[in-house]
C-alpha cells in the first residue's frame, strides 16, 4: 500500500491525460480564454489552497506550449526568500531564452534585458513603489538609495523621478526587444483582409502559489508585475486564493486598506475555479493508495464485505460536512494508509468510525483525544460535531453515535450508557429525546444482528489513528 500520492504527470505529448473530466473541462474554457488575449493582460485564477489550480496551472501551461504558445511556470513561493521578486523571474524568463535557442542575437538582447534589469534590482526601485502605494519610506531614505544607487548627487527629487522613469523605460524597451526574438509566430485570417498575415502570440507568465509567499514578496512582486512588466506582449495568468490574498494585503499596508480595491488595479479579469467534485477525488486517492487491495483481501469474511464502501461514504459525507480541502482530504487519507497495513484480516475496522477518527484527529485533535481517553461520552463527540460542521438531514451522524456507543471502550461505562438511553425511549416516547434514543437503540440491535460492532471496542483503532503520523510529514 503506498503512503504518499505522488506529483500528477503531466506528459509533454498528452498533458491533459491525467486531468479529471471536470479539470478538462476547465482547462479548455481557460485557454480558449487566454488564447483571445494580446497582452498585457492579467488574468486571475482564484480558488482555495489546497484545490488542485497548481495542476491545472501546469497542465494548460504544457498544452499551450505545444500549440506554439512561449510560456513560463513560475512558482512565487519557491522564491519568496529572495529580496526582490524581479530576480527570480528575470532568471526564468533566461531558461526561456536558453531553451529557444543559443544564438548570437538571442544572447546579446537578454544580456542587454539582465543588464538593465540588474540595474532596476539594484537601486531598490522597490523604494519609488511604496511612494506610490504610500507605504511610509522615509524622504531621508529614499534621497539616500536613490542617489548612492542611480549615481545622481542631486537634491532635487523631480531629477531623480525623472531618472527612475528613464530606468522603467529602458527596461520595458529591453524586454520589448526579447520578446521580438522569443515569441513565436502564427498565422491568421482576418475577416475584414483575406490576406494572410502572420501575428506573434504573447509570452504566457503563469504565476502559481503567490498567496503563499511572505506578504512583502507578494506585493512587490504585483508591483513588478504592474509597472515593469505591462508591456503588450506579455500576458499574466495568476493562481491565487484571493481571500488569503487580500489578508496578505491587509498585513503588508494595514487593515485600513480595502485589499479587494487595491487588488483590482492588478488584475484585469478573474475567474472562480468551480470546486472539485470530492466524491470523485477521494475514489480517485482511494484508488492510487491502492485501498481496494486491503478491503479486497477483507472480503471474503461476508462481514467485512462492505467495508470498503462504507468507509467511502461516511468519509465523504464528513469530508462534505466539514469543509475540507483537496490538501487536507489527501493529508487525512495518508494517515488511513498508514492505519490499514497494521490492522490484521481478521480486525474489526469500524469504517464508519475509522472514517470519523481520521478526520477528527486532523481538524479536531483536541476532541479526538478527550475520545480515545473516555473523558467525552457519544452524546457530547456528536455535539461538538454538530456545532462544528454542517450536517444536513442524514441517516450517517445517527449511525455514527449508534457505533459510538456500541464500541464504547469501557465496558462498565457503556453498559450505563445503554441503560440510559433504553430510559430515554421508555419514560419519552414521545419526545425527540425518547425518538432518537429508540432509533439509536435499534441501529446498535442491528449491528448486535450483523455479528459486528456491539461490544467490540474501537480503542485499538482509535490508538493506531492516534499514533499514525503519515511518512511525508515525518
Amino acid at each position: 500500500m503506498k503512503f504518499r500520492i505522488t506529483e500528477v504527470e503531466v506528459p509533454e505529448d498528452q498533458p491533459s491525460k491525467n486531468a479529471t473530466e471536470q479539470q478538462k473541462e476547465v482547462i479548455e474554457f481557460l485557454e480558449n480564454v487566454i488564447k483571445h488575449l494580446e497582452g498585457p493582460f492579467v488574468l486571475a485564477l482564484d480558488s482555495p489552497w489546497g484545490t488542485g489550480k497548481t495542476t491545472i496551472v501546469r497542465m494548460m501551461c504544457e498544452r499551450l506550449k505545444s500549440d506554439g504558445y512561449t510560456t513560463i511556470n513560475f512558482n512565487a513561493w519557491k522564491s519568496d526568500y529572495v529580496s526582490d521578486p524581479l530576480i527570480p523571474m528575470v532568471a526564468a524568463i533566461e531558461e526561456v531564452v536558453n531553451s529557444k535557442s543559443k544564438s548570437t542575437t538571442n544572447s546579446k538582447v537578454f544580456k542587454k534585458f539582465k543588464d538593465v534589469a540588474t540595474v532596476l534590482a539594484r537601486t531598490g526601485l522597490v523604494a519609488a513603489t511604496k511612494i506610490v502605494t504610500m507605504n511610509g519610506v522615509e524622504a531621508s531614505e529614499i534621497k539616500q538609495i536613490l542617489s548612492s544607487e542611480v549615481g545622481r548627487a542631486t537634491e532635487n527629487l523631480i531629477d531623480k523621478f525623472r531618472a527612475e522613469k528613464e530606468s522603467l523605460e529602458q527596461f520595458r524597451g529591453a524586454l520589448n526587444e526579447l520578446l521580438d526574438v522569443i515569441q513565436t509566430t502564427s498565422v491568421k485570417k482576418p475577416l475584414e483582409d483575406p490576406q494572410t498575415t502572420s501575428v506573434k502570440k504573447p509570452l504566457i507568465f503563469f504565476i502559481d502559489e503567490l498567496d503563499r509567499c511572505r506578504p512583502s514578496f507578494a506585493m512587490e512582486l504585483l508591483e513588478r508585475v504592474k509597472h515593469l512588466f505591462d508591456v503588450e506582449k506579455i500576458v499574466f495568468v495568476l493562481s491565487i486564493d484571493k481571500k488569503q490574498l487580500e489578508a496578505i494585503t491587509a498585513c503588508f499596508y494595514g487593515e485600513r486598506i480595502d485589499a479587494t480595491e487595491y487588488l483590482r488595479r492588478f488584475i484585469d479579469l478573474d475567474f472562480s475555479l468551480p470546486m472539485v467534485h470530492k466524491q470523485d477525488y477521494i475514489n480517485h486517492l482511494m484508488e492510487k493508495y491502492e485501498f481496494d487491495h486491503f478491503f479486497a483481501e477483507r472480503a471474503s469474511r461476508s462481514v467485512f464485505k462492505d467495508d470498503s464502501q462504507e468507509f467511502s461514504i461516511c468519509f465523504t459525507f464528513l469530508a462534505n460536512a466539514y469543509g475540507l480541502s483537496l490538501r487536507v482530504i489527501e493529508r487525512c487519507l495518508t494517515r488511513a494508509a498508514s492505519v490499514l497495513v497494521q490492522i490484521s484480516d481478521g480486525k474489526d475496522l469500524h469504517p464508519d468510525l475509522f472514517a470519523l477518527f481520521i478526520i477528527m484527529k486532523s481538524v479536531r485533535p483536541e476532541i479526538f483525544s478527550k475520545l480515545i481517553a473516555g473523558q467525552i461520552n457519544p452524546a457530547e463527540v456528536m455535539a461538538e460535531i454538530h456545532s462544528y460542521a454542517k450536517l444536513h438531514e442524514h441517516n450517517i451522524p445517527t449511525w455514527l453515535e449508534a457505533s459510538l456507543y456500541a464500541g464504547f471502550p469501557d465496558h462498565e461505562k457503556r453498559g450505563k450508557l445503554i441503560s440510559n438511553l433504553k430510559e430515554e425511549s421508555k419514560n419519552q416516547p414521545g419526545t425527540d429525546t425518547g425518538k432518537r434514543a429508540s432509533v439509536l437503540l435499534r441501529h446498535i440491535d442491528q449491528m448486535s444482528f450483523m455479528d459486528r460492532g456491539y461490544g467490540i471496542s474501537y480503542e485499538h483503532i482509535a490508538r493506531k489513528v492516534d499514533m499514525a503520523i503519515p511518512p511525508s510529514r515525518r
